[in-house]
């Protein structure tokens, strides 16, 4: 994949791009995720400097658009050319072919920028979703290192995500470029990457503090209050 052909001395080559951003709709899921595009962020780069540094937003950026320009690439003259990323992924059945990985980490990556948001904004539940939380896992703390429990026990790569399951919400964890998209009941709220090109010039091999300012300081519950009650 992408990020293991880059090795350390790849990080430098990425930080002298530029990266073009295209516009998308608001941010509601699956529009912006179904889009083979580079979503225009919501938030600027200072805006969660305190969490995660300009220079690892920018070069995360880049590594998305290589899943995105890849995507493209491959569905080019075939049956998958004219789908949306969520119709292409629905359709593929070879789950280790080259286009699913790279499709899978494109929409993955469209939700984590939508699932994320400066510190002191959206950071906790309301409404339905709060009191779901609460009643399941008995406040949003301990949601929250529920989370962060799953980013540490992910061994090599992955995602944590949390999902809607029959009006229950649950932390799951996708391994490597997995998505929860194909699991039968299962709707995304947001996800956290714990690859390490999400965190690495930041935090080197120190996952833990990472997952806990990631969790405790970005998510962005906002989008997933309104993904609760419209799914």
């Amino acid at each position: 994949m992408l990020e293991k052909t880059l090795g350390l001395r790849g990080w430098s080559s990425l930080l002298k791009q530029k990266m073009p951003q295209e516009e998308t709709s608001p941010p509601e899921a699956r529009p912006v995720a179904g889009r083979l595009v580079m979503p225009k962020l919501h938030f600027h780069a200072h805006d969660i400097g305190k969490v995660l540094k300009k220079h690892t937003l920018d070069a995360h950026l880049r590594l998305h658009k290589g899943y995105v320009d890849k995507t493209r690439e491959l569905v080019q003259g075939t049956e998958y050319a004219d789908m949306t990323l969520d119709e292409v992924l629905k359709k593929l059945k070879d789950e280790k072919s080259e286009l699913n990985t790279n499709a899978s980490q494109a929409w993955s990556h469209a939700y984590y920028w939508l699932s994320i948001s400066p510190p002191g904004i959206g950071t906790a539940p309301v409404g339905p979703l709060l009191e779901a939380v609460s009643k399941t896992f008995g406040s949003v703390d301990k949601c929250r290192n529920e989370l962060i429990k799953a980013g540490q026990g992910i061994v090599g790569s992955g995602w944590i995500w949390a999902v809607k399951n029959k009006d229950k919400p649950e932390v799951i964890v996708c391994k490597d470029a997995a998505t929860p998209y194909r699991e039968e009941g299962l709707v995304p709220l947001l996800c956290i990457d714990v690859w390490e090109h999400a965190y690495y010039l930041d935090y080197t091999a120190d996952r833990d503090a990472y997952l806990d300012a990631a969790v405790k300081d970005l998510i962005n519950w906002k989008f997933a209050d309104r993904f609760w009650m419209t799914q």
